[in-house]
This record gives C-alpha cells, sequence and structure tokens, in this order.
C-alpha cells in the first residue's frame, strides 16, 4: 500500500536503457498494477508533457542525460503518487527542461494536492515548489519553517557593520528589517555577506 501511495526519484535513477521509451513506461506500469488502456493513457499524457512522444519508440540508452531525467519523472509518476520524494530532479537538465519539469512538479503539488519531499541545493528550485524548509547539517536537522521563519530565526542574532568610505565611524544594525532598510540605501552598496563586518562604498 505504502508503495502504490508513493514514488522517489533518485538523483542517480536508473531504467533499462536497451528498451525502447514506451517499454519501459508500460513494464513499470505492470508493477504498479495498472491497466493496459490507463497505462497507455497515462504514458502518452506525461510523454507529452516531457515533450517525448514522438520520441516514444527510441532506445533509452541513445537518449542525453537531460532527456533520460525526464523519462524517470514520467517513470514516477506512473501510478499517480499522493507523496513525492525527489532528489535533485532537475540536475543535468537545460534550463528549459528544468523549468518544464519545475512547472510541472508545482501543478502536481498546488493543483493536485500531492505531497513534494524536494532534497536540493538549487535554492532557486527549492523556492519555487516548497511553502516549508528544512535544513541539515552532517544528517542532522538544524531547522525547519517556512522561508520567513527561517529568514527572521536568521537574521535575528545577526548584525551588519557599515564604515564608509573616508570615514572612521562603524554603524552597527540588527533585525531583519533594519539589515533591509540599510541594504537598500539609496547611495550604498553592501559588498560581504550578512553576520560579519562589511565594507559599504558609495556608488557611482
Amino acid at each position: 500500500e505504502v508503495r502504490s501511495r508513493t514514488a522517489t526519484l533518485a538523483e542517480e535513477a536508473r531504467m533499462y536503457e536497451h528498451m525502447t521509451v514506451q517499454e519501459n513506461l508500460r513494464f513499470f506500469a505492470r508493477m504498479y498494477a495498472l491497466s493496459t488502456e490507463e497505462a497507455q493513457r497515462r504514458i502518452r499524457e506525461l510523454l507529452e508533457r516531457m515533450h517525448l512522444w514522438d520520441r516514444r519508440d527510441w532506445k533509452l540508452g541513445s537518449f542525453s542525460t537531460g532527456m533520460k531525467k525526464r523519462v524517470y519523472l514520467a517513470r514516477t509518476l506512473l501510478h499517480h503518487p499522493e507523496i513525492l520524494f525527489l532528489d535533485e530532479p532537475t540536475s543535468g537538465l537545460d534550463p528549459e527542461a528544468a523549468g518544464q519539469v519545475t512547472d510541472l512538479i508545482r501543478t502536481l503539488a498546488r493543483e493536485r494536492g500531492v505531497s513534494v519531499f524536494l532534497c536540493t541545493h538549487n535554492l532557486v528550485l527549492a523556492e519555487r515548489i516548497c511553502d516549508v524548509f528544512a535544513l541539515l547539517r552532517q544528517g542532522r536537522l538544524q531547522a525547519v519553517g517556512s522561508k520567513e521563519q527561517l529568514l527572521e530565526n536568521t537574521l535575528e542574532d545577526k548584525q551588519v557593520r557599515i564604515r564608509t568610505l573616508g570615514s572612521t565611524s562603524v554603524h552597527s544594525f540588527t533585525g531583519e528589517e533594519e539589515i533591509d532598510r540599510v541594504v537598500g540605501l539609496q547611495g550604498f552598496n553592501l559588498e560581504t555577506a550578512v553576520g560579519r563586518p562589511s565594507g559599504c562604498v558609495p556608488r557611482g
């Protein structure tokens, strides 16, 4: 029952490269107990969304890394899983293909109610897909919450120190709103990261 309701896409996923795309997906559809009619309908739907329907009879081994990743994702979605575990789903994809995969995952999550657990180093991807974020360090959970909650908790004890060019004065600022206001001041360009002494020079 758990397997029928969940699906996992590992970063190093594999399928049968000597078989065609359609043969691969039919094989996995049988494993998920899909009927022949449902399997064919679902295969066509997914391959069309991945822009691969016209290559359904090509051997998987002839595909590029990005094209294979799209086939792997199609396999993952065959049986309408309720929970998806995705490990770097856009790695190896060109920007256009990565955007298509991201849009598909967002649609699944926001319109069809699929719960997505995303493991990624791509923070832009995470922001586009996720509502709740968890930060891990050496396998241990460091923080969990929305983007806003994590920013607030992270910045509340940080300090920005700014010294203007030609001045010996150093001004310190703390708190997310105060830091944002200082960083956005017209005429200044914050050069180094929040949380360490930072240089600030006039523009122009």
